[in-house]
């Protein structure tokens, strides 16, 4: 759906806001506690998915400095050592933005299989981070289906930003 150029400033601001309501929801839900008592350690990454998702459709509107205050806040509500997240994203954000041109005419399951490899990446690399923070080697199998939990939640996520990314007016940069 292509907005047209002269829609009133209110619906911009509406449509534009979309988005960043959509990341605080993420950001709670990242850091939510399931009542289920073995799903402590085993939490889906929705804030990555948000993070890999927009910087391929408008890393404009999630810059660098946005991203990683993000990953100190998630670091700070979930008691993470602080920095894991914000690393992570900024490394995300990074490679993908570096790749935009070439993923925007990628078929979904080239996307989605990327997002997995990324997401592999990312809860490996955590892992190992909080490894050397704590100085302890937990059991890696929490991460594992974390990792493959927010694998395949990742199709409605990405149907949900997708959505909102049509949404928003077109820049004429971004082609």
């Amino acid at each position: 759906m292509v907005v047209p150029p002269d829609i009133p400033v209110w619906d911009k601001i509406w449509r534009y806001s979309i988005p960043y309501i959509l990341l605080i929801i993420f950001i709670a839900l990242n850091v939510v506690s399931y009542s289920v008592s073995f799903t402590e350690q085993i939490k889906p990454l929705f804030v990555l998915m948000f993070v890999f998702l927009w910087s391929v459709y408008r890393p404009k509107l999630f810059p660098a400095v946005l991203l990683f205050l993000c990953g100190i806040l998630l670091d700070l509500l979930s008691l993470a050592p602080v920095g894991t997240n914000a690393v992570s994203f900024i490394l995300v954000y990074w490679g993908i933005k570096g790749q935009r041109r070439y993923l925007m005419g990628v078929p979904y399951y080239i996307l989605w299989f990327l997002f997995f490899v990324v997401c592999s990446a990312v809860s490996l690399f955590q892992w190992f981070l909080y490894g050397i923070f704590y100085g302890i080697w937990s059991d890696i199998i929490p991460v594992i289906i974390s990792t493959g939990i927010t694998v395949l939640l990742f199709p409605l996520v990405a149907l949900i930003l997708i959505m909102v990314h049509k949404l928003l007016p077109v820049e004429k940069h971004e082609h």
